[in-house]
């Protein structure tokens, strides 16, 4: 067993934990047709997801033409502060335990998950859907994202 990668994930899992982005699954006997269990373990291959996902378009500019607001905003977890719509949480269950000895958990994820595109992809329908009451700030949000 790779004893560090396990300590990475384990981390990883707690802080989505700790952040409030995912939460337990109170009663997982209850089936209903909105359930679907993300499949997820970490990995020595040296892939992510993203690198085996199909590429969709490019909606953002390269990471140099970028690069000067990311030096001045914390973008940190973007995809993490999209928060979905708490009925559609059950689409992105994942099962968990910390170690061995622990009891097999149900999680619910509470935002976008894994999902660096989507969270462009939403920054780039509020301008559209905003850009009536905030101009600048639709043009500065295509621009810069």
């Amino acid at each position: 067993m790779n004893f560090s990668l396990k300590q990475t994930y384990s981390e990883f899992m707690q802080e989505y934990y700790l952040h409030d982005h995912m939460e337990p699954v109170i009663d997982d006997t209850v089936s209903t047709p909105n359930q679907f269990y993300l499949p997820h373990h970490a990995s020595s291959i040296g892939l992510s997801l993203s690198d085996l996902l199909l590429v969709g378009l490019t909606i953002q500019q390269d990471l140099f033409s970028i690069m000067a607001l990311a030096m001045t905003a914390n973008i940190a977890m973007v995809h993490r502060q999209i928060v979905i719509v708490p009925t559609q949480a059950d689409l992105q269950r994942i099962s968990w335990h910390d170690d061995l000895n622990s009891e097999i958990q149900i999680y619910k994820f509470k935002t976008v998950t894994y999902g660096t595109f989507l969270a462009l992809r939403t920054l780039y329908q509020l301008a559209s859907v905003e850009e009536h009451d905030f101009s600048k700030a639709a043009m500065i949000l295509r621009r810069e994202f």
